[in-house]
């Protein structure tokens, strides 16, 4: 599902005001271990590869998905539910994002 945020000022506008929640947690079946190297729209500064077992890298990355992600599919290609559940609550997000994500699967809240 696609969600844009409701914005009541111009000063609640967030850096991207649309972003890409996948409807089921389960669809997330990306790579759990090894090198992931992201496409250009995902990550366009630097090198695009992160080593999913450096637990820094994975924290890197999935910040850098979540926020960029214009499709289901940059999602469930890129992301691991695993990998996702345990680093969730240490992920920099903006708060809106992080809303977002927790308000369509409300699981993510208590991990």
């Amino acid at each position: 599902m696609i969600v844009t945020p409701a914005v009541r000022h111009v000063s609640d506008l967030p850096q991207y005001t649309t972003w890409v929640v996948v409807d089921a947690l389960d669809d997330l079946v990306g790579p759990d271990h090894g090198v992931l190297t992201l496409p250009g729209n995902l990550w366009w500064s630097g090198n695009p590869s992160f080593d999913l077992d450096d637990p820094a890298e994975v924290r890197t990355a999935y910040p850098a998905i979540l926020r960029e992600a214009v499709t289901e599919e940059d999602l469930t290609r890129h992301v691991n539910l695993g990998l996702l559940l345990h680093h969730w609550s240490g992920l920099l997000l903006p708060d809106r994002l992080r809303g977002l994500w927790e308000a369509a699967h409300p699981q993510l809240t208590t991990v």
